[in-house]
């Protein structure tokens, strides 16, 4: 089987003067469908297959270059996950395969692109630092500094058991305004951007919290005010707010549900005998 990588999706462009290496410093060329085209270039069976970590990390390197290469040469594109790649029986067969997929997916790309033009990817972070969660949940809960004046009131014998219940209370407590907290955040920031997807929450520093992971979908006249809001959240409340990109927009492309029968994705054999797919 002969197969053919794909980086990205863009509307139909010269190549002169991108000069962007794939894998393995391979040469990338278009296959055109329409007004639309991919780039591409042929992959080699098995490559990237039971290969060191390393390997595929400076791969996947490679691949997000390329996409970033051609969005700065050619604007608007729909990037592909690391790993695309459409096969056939011989690179004529592998070609025309990829020619019959932009076919079928030639007007959802075009309706992309419209809602794509001239907007970039953005990631907001905001964390709470430990300190002003405490702050808060002390201040605006008059059950824990009750159970303090408790714990020093009674035996020691006795005390344990009110520190128990003031740990149980403070563990729903800080629940309770960290998801405030992040709707409330979200909302602030929400009128900002066109479209935006929640990420994973995942576990801070020892001295922060996590309370809002998105990406987010900005053109370059809306970012400037999403700074401004960030700014007022971090010097008015106190929260720790982080502005990532611009990036090419992987996070609002998936083409995932536009697979074509002869379209896989490369999977990777781990050191433990495990597979993972790009």
């Amino acid at each position: 089987m002969y197969g053919i990588y794909i980086y990205c999706l863009t509307q139909k462009n010269k190549l002169n003067g991108f000069n962007a290496k794939g894998l393995d410093d391979q040469s990338i060329f278009n296959v055109e469908c329409k007004d639309i085209m991919a780039l591409v270039h042929p992959y080699k069976q098995n490559s990237l297959q039971d290969e060191d970590t390393d390997k595929i990390i400076e791969s996947a390197m490679r691949h997000h270059q390329v996409v970033e290469d051609a969005w700065k040469a050619f604007g608007t594109l729909i990037p592909l996950r690391f790993g695309s790649v459409i096969q056939g029986e011989n690179k004529t067969k592998a070609i025309q395969n990829v020619k019959e997929w932009l076919e079928g997916i030639y007007d959802y790309v075009l309706k992309r692109f419209e809602d794509l033009k001239d907007k970039s990817e953005y990631g907001i972070q905001i964390f709470w630092p430990n300190e002003g969660l405490m702050k808060r949940v002390v201040n605006e809960h008059s059950q824990i500094k009750h159970m303090e004046r408790k714990i020093a009131s009674v035996p020691k014998e006795v005390a344990y058991m009110y520190k128990d219940k003031q740990k149980s209370l403070l563990q729903r407590y800080i629940a309770k305004e960290i998801v405030h907290a992040s709707r409330s955040l979200l909302e602030r920031v929400r009128p900002h951007f066109n479209d935006f997807q929640i990420e994973q929450i995942t576990v801070g520093e020892d001295d922060k919290r996590m309370l809002l992971n998105i990406s987010c979908l900005l053109s370059n006249e809306q970012i400037s005010d999403l700074r401004q809001t960030l700014e007022k959240i971090r010097n008015e409340d106190g929260y720790m707010p982080y502005l990532s990109g611009p990036w090419p927009p992987y996070s609002f492309t998936r083409l995932d549900n536009k697979l074509c029968p002869n379209q896989r994705r490369i999977c990777f054999t781990k050191s433990n005998g495990r597979t993972r797919c790009a």
